[in-house]
């Protein structure tokens, strides 16, 4: 699924001032319901069509069950995640496959978000072993 950059800087915002003001040690059940409720707060907040973003993940991602459902399950099973919003919003991504994309970007320039920080030149064997 395609989403816009902005809405990926929102959201892990909006996770981490929930983690932060409201509930530092949420359950699984909660966390899921608190992500939902942040990921359209996100939504609208970087302009996105938020009518019904939340069934266009469940379609694309092609999920058997709600999504918040689906999170409190992978938040269930993974109870070793850091609780931070970079980290919550990789749960998703991986969960669902998000592809983020900035304004101006073409669809042979679309990629997930972290792949642009690698840097290649460090694969390349110098000779030195190290």
């Amino acid at each position: 699924m395609k989403l816009p950059f902005e809405l990926r800087e929102s959201l892990v915002i909006a996770v981490d001032d929930y983690l932060e003001t409201v509930n530092d040690d949420p359950d699984a059940s909660t966390l899921a319901d608190a992500l939902v409720r942040c990921l359209e707060q996100a939504a609208e907040d970087a302009d996105y069509d938020t009518d019904d973003i939340l069934g266009e993940i469940e379609e694309e991602a092609e999920l058997e069950e709600p999504l918040q459902d689906t999170l409190e399950y992978e938040f269930t099973k993974n109870d070793e995640i850091e609780l931070t919003g970079e980290d919550v919003v990789a749960v998703v991504e991986r969960l669902i496959g998000i592809l983020w994309h900035r304004d101006g970007m073409d669809e042979d320039s679309l990629d997930s978000y972290g792949d642009d920080d690698v840097d290649d030149d460090d694969d390349e064997d110098d000779g030195t072993g190290f």
